[in-house]
């Protein structure tokens, strides 16, 4: 009976979720802890020899309920868990157009989260769980339903990032960010760049067409591409992982053509001159070439003076 008063009296701890308009359950752990403490020491008393009867009949009843209690939490747990993830993710208008089954299979289980959290709002006490008619089977399908959610959403990723590898550096929830905000606001995909490309820190964006003329390095330096990207243009509307992956082409082709003409300026030009000419990164590759070029000439002619000579240069 003290076992019963105790836990009658244990209430949910709920509390405003954000800017979502309903609520969550606070403090998970503390009241789970309390209904395993008199699982256990339920499950003590039945140990006993010298327990028979209508006592043995109401302990194993309370038993039984503790442990249907502390199941009903444990979805719920695992469903604010998944819910609280994936509730941002589906109030962004691209992922539900491009996500649309998946968008309708949340939406049952965003009203059944809400519709729980309102009654538990109006009465939070723990035990009143049980007495909600098919809870713990809803909740079991809700979590089933979030598990479908979360493997197709990784496989919409997954689907992205083999179009456009550099994606595996990025975090799921940067990627989606990405996806979702990008769409619409190419430029907001800048924030995100520098992991994709450890060299490119933003670009330049000029006319209505939204052409990408210039790219910018971490230490700002400028280099322009060798030919605008448009970014409305064909299968590059809307569709982030095509046009990065076609940057990437251009800002290799841009390095390519700078690195050759690096190299003839750098046979008629000042070192002093060059360097200044040139952005760090082609600078460092057409000193390394220069660099290689000259030591298999030493060693061709096998000059060990000569060999010398240039690394003390």
């Amino acid at each position: 009976k003290k076992m019963r008063d105790e836990m009658n009296k244990k209430r949910l701890e709920i509390i405003k979720y954000e800017w979502s308009e309903t609520y969550i359950i606070q403090g998970y752990d503390s009241i789970l802890d309390a209904i395993d403490e008199q699982i256990s020491s339920t499950q003590a008393m039945l140990s006993s020899a010298y327990m028979a009867g209508a006592l043995k009949k109401n302990c194993t009843s309370w038993a039984s309920k503790l442990t249907n209690l502390s199941e009903i939490l444990e979805e719920l747990k695992k469903c604010q868990k998944k819910w609280i993830y994936l509730q941002p993710l589906f109030a962004s208008e691209d992922i539900k157009l491009t996500l649309k089954r998946e968008t309708d299979q949340f939406a049952d289980v965003d009203n059944k989260w809400r519709q729980q959290m309102e009654s538990l709002n109006s009465d939070s006490l723990a035990v009143s769980l049980q007495e909600k008619e098919r809870i713990k089977e809803d909740f079991i399908r809700a979590n089933e339903d979030l598990d479908a959610i979360l493997r197709s959403l990784a496989d919409f990723l997954e689907s992205k990032r083999k179009k456009f590898p550099r994606f595996y550096f990025i975090s799921d929830d940067d990627l989606l960010k990405i996806l979702s905000s990008g769409k619409k606001q190419p430029l907001a995909v800048q924030t995100y760049l520098n992991k994709c490309f450890e060299g490119i820190k933003s670009f330049e964006v000029v006319g209505v067409n939204q052409e990408i003329v210039s790219v910018f390095s971490p230490e700002k330096e400028k280099v322009e591409l060798i030919r605008p990207l448009g970014l409305l243009e064909g299968d590059r509307k809307g569709n982030i992982e095509i046009w990065l992956k076609d940057l990437e082409r251009i800002v290799v082709d841009t390095l390519r053509g700078m690195i050759k003409r690096a190299v003839k300026d750098c046979e008629v030009s000042s070192r002093e001159k060059w360097i200044a000419s040139w952005p760090g990164q082609i600078a460092q590759v057409v000193d390394q070439i220069f660099w290689t070029r000259n030591v298999e000439s030493c060693l061709r002619g096998s000059k060990l003076k000569d060999l010398i000579a240039y690394d003390e240069k």
